[in-house]
């Protein structure tokens, strides 16, 4: 679905408490979900669309529109996703 210019990509479930896990475990669900995206967007995306570029853009825009929500606990995930990411 199509809104305010963005795709509706899929909703994954979070958990609440996520600034109370310990570091590792908040790296298991980072890497979790970086990993679940490269999936499901690899036999999706042509050739020719770099597909780092394009999930860092996903994050991005999710954080966008979560912060605007005031989903702060999604954002925290997305921010570390980023980051994550940005040191590969």
């Amino acid at each position: 679905m199509v809104k305010n210019g963005n795709i509706d990509f899929d909703y994954m479930d979070l958990p609440q408490d996520y600034s109370s896990f310990t570091d590792e475990d908040k790296k298991k669900i980072v890497d979790n979900l970086i990993d679940l995206l490269f999936f499901t967007v690899d036999n999706a995306l042509p050739k020719e669309i770099n597909r780092l570029t394009f999930v860092q853009k996903v994050f991005e825009s999710s954080l966008i529109t979560n912060e605007k929500d005031e989903n702060y606990e999604i954002c925290a995930v997305l921010v570390d996703c980023l980051k994550k990411l940005n040191e590969s």
